[in-house]
C-alpha cells in the first residue's frame, strides 16, 4: 500500500471514529467545529502529497501523519480554551403576570440548550455564553408573549469562524402554567429539554448532527404535538404513562427502541394512558431514538 493512501484512509477512519463519537454522545459536536475551523490543514496534506508523494514518499508519509495528530490536538485546545471570552448574558421576559400564550423560537449552533419550566415571576429568564453572540427578541401583546433567540449574522450554522470559543451553553427556564409552543432549531448540538413542569401546546425540533434528551410532563393542551426531524444523531424522549401517545415515524436507516408501546402497523406505535392526548412525528436519517415512559 502506497504511504499516502495509508494516511488518508486513516484520515477517513479518524473522521468516521469522531462522527459516530458524537452521535452517541461521547465527543461535543463543539469539538467537531473546532476540527473544521482548520480545514486549511487539508490543502497543505494535498500540498505535501503532490511535492513529496511520489519522490520521497516515506517523508510524505511522516509529515501528514504529523500534521494529522497536530490537527486533533489543536482541535482540541481551540474546544477547551476561549481565544475570545464570552461574557455571560441573561435574558429576562416580562411579567407573566395577563400573559396566557407563549412561543419560543431557539436556534441553536454547536453549543447546548438546556429548557426546563418553573413557578418563575416573569414569562421566561436565562442565561447564555456562546460565540457567536445572540440576538434575543421578544414581544407581548393581548395576553401572548413570544421569544425568539438565534445567533448573530448569516452565518450561524458555521459558528467560531473567525475567532470562536467553547460554547458553554443557552439555559432557559419557562413559567410554569403557561401554555407553550416551542421550536428548537440547530446544526450540531445538543439538547436537554426538561419540559414536566411545561404546559405544552407544541414542541418541533428540527435538527442536524445533534444529541437531545426530552422529557415530557403530564400538563398537554387539546391537540398537542411533538415533531422531531433530526439528521445524524442520538435522541431520547421520556413520556408519562398517563398520557395517550401516537408515534409516527419515517425513520430510515434510525435505531428505534421503544417501551410500553404498540405497534399499530404502518410505522405507527400507541401507548393508551387513559389521559390528554399528545400526537408524535418522528423522521430522522442516521439515528439512534429511544422512546420510553415514566
Amino acid at each position: 500500500m502506497k504511504p499516502g493512501r495509508f494516511i488518508w484512509g486513516l484520515a477517513i477512519m479518524v473522521a468516521g471514529a469522531l462522527l459516530l463519537g458524537a452521535s452517541l454522545g461521547r465527543l461535543d459536536w463543539a469539538f467537531l467545529l473546532s476540527l473544521l475551523q482548520l480545514w486549511p490543514i487539508v490543502l497543505v496534506m494535498i500540498g505535501i502529497q503532490l511535492l513529496l508523494g511520489r519522490s520521497k514518499p516515506v517523508v510524505a508519509t511522516v509529515l501528514m501523519a504529523l500534521i494529522l495528530v497536530g490537527t486533533v490536538a489543536a482541535a482540541w485546545g481551540l474546544w477547551g480554551t476561549s481565544w475570545t471570552a464570552a461574557e455571560e448574558q441573561t435574558i429576562t421576559g416580562p411579567s407573566a403576570a395577563g400573559i396566557s400564550q407563549g412561543s419560543a423560537e431557539l436556534t441553536v449552533a454547536a453549543s447546548r440548550l438546556t429548557l426546563q419550566g418553573q413557578d418563575i415571576d416573569t414569562t421566561v429568564s436565562g442565561t447564555y455564553r456562546t460565540r457567536p453572540q445572540l440576538r434575543v427578541e421578544q414581544s407581548a401583546e393581548s395576553g401572548r408573549y413570544r421569544l425568539e433567540v438565534r445567533p448573530r449574522g448569516e452565518s450561524w450554522w458555521m459558528p467560531g469562524f473567525g475567532g470562536g470559543s467553547k460554547n458553554e451553553g443557552i439555559h432557559i427556564t419557562l413559567r410554569q402554567g403557561i401554555p407553550w409552543d416551542i421550536t428548537v432549531n440547530g446544526g450540531a448540538a445538543s439538547y436537554e429539554l426538561d419540559l414536566t413542569n411545561v404546559t405544552l401546546g407544541s414542541l418541533q425540533i428540527n435538527t442536524g448532527a445533534s444529541s437531545a434528551t426530552v422529557v415530557v410532563g403530564p400538563n398537554v393542551v387539546p391537540g398537542a404535538r411533538l415533531d422531531l426531524t433530526g439528521g445524524v444523531g442520538s435522541y431520547r424522549i421520556s413520556f408519562p404513562r398517563s398520557l395517550s401517545i401516537t408515534v409516527r415515524g419515517e425513520t430510515g436507516l434510525t435505531s428505534l427502541d421503544t417501551e410500553g408501546f404498540d405497534a399499530q402497523g404502518g410505522g405507527v406505535l400507541v401507548h393508551r394512558g387513559g389521559g390528554s392526548a399528545l400526537e408524535v412525528s418522528l423522521k430522522a436519517g442516521v439515528s439512534s431514538i429511544e422512546l420510553d415512559l415514566y
